[in-house]
C-alpha cells in the first residue's frame, strides 16, 4: 500500500489509497475530522468537512465548547466538479504539503466562531520486522 500526496485530499472512492479504483455507491463519503483542545482546560473545538460525490454535496460543521457555552456553525453547498475545492461557506481545508501540513480555517461568521489551525505531521520511518 503506497501513499501519495493526493491521499491527503478528500477525493477517495473507497477506504483505500488513491491508487485503488472505487465504486459508484451513492452512500460513499470522504471527510476531514479535527479535534482541538488543550490537555487541561474547558475549551474544545471540533471541525468536520465532508464530500458526498455521488450525491453532489459537500458540507461542514464546527462545534465550539467553552465552559457551558456550546456553539455550532454549519454550511453546505453543491459539490461541483472540482473535488480539490474544500471551501464550504466560512470553512476551508488547505493542503500545504501533502501528508505533512494542513491548514484548517473557519472565517468570521454570524456565530462569531473563527479559527485557524495548522496540522503538522512528521513522516513515519518504515517499520521492519526482525525474524528469529
Amino acid at each position: 500500500m503506497t501513499l501519495s500526496p493526493l491521499d491527503d485530499y478528500p477525493v477517495h472512492q473507497i477506504p483505500e489509497v488513491m491508487r485503488h479504483v472505487g465504486s459508484s455507491d451513492r452512500n460513499f463519503y470522504d471527510r476531514y475530522y479535527f479535534n482541538a483542545f488543550p490537555l487541561a482546560g474547558d475549551v474544545m473545538l471540533i471541525v468536520g468537512i465532508g464530500q458526498y460525490p455521488n450525491l453532489g454535496v459537500t458540507d461542514a460543521f464546527a462545534l465550539l465548547r467553552h465552559g457551558s457555552l456550546h456553539q455550532v456553525v454549519r454550511a453546505s453547498r453543491e459539490l461541483g466538479a472540482d473535488r480539490m475545492d474544500t471551501r464550504v461557506g466560512p470553512f476551508n481545508v488547505e493542503v500545504i504539503e501533502g501528508l505533512k501540513k494542513l491548514r484548517v480555517t473557519l472565517d468570521p461568521n454570524e456565530h462569531n466562531v473563527s479559527s485557524t489551525s495548522r496540522s503538522a505531521t512528521t513522516p513515519r520511518s518504515p517499520r521492519t520486522r526482525a525474524s528469529s
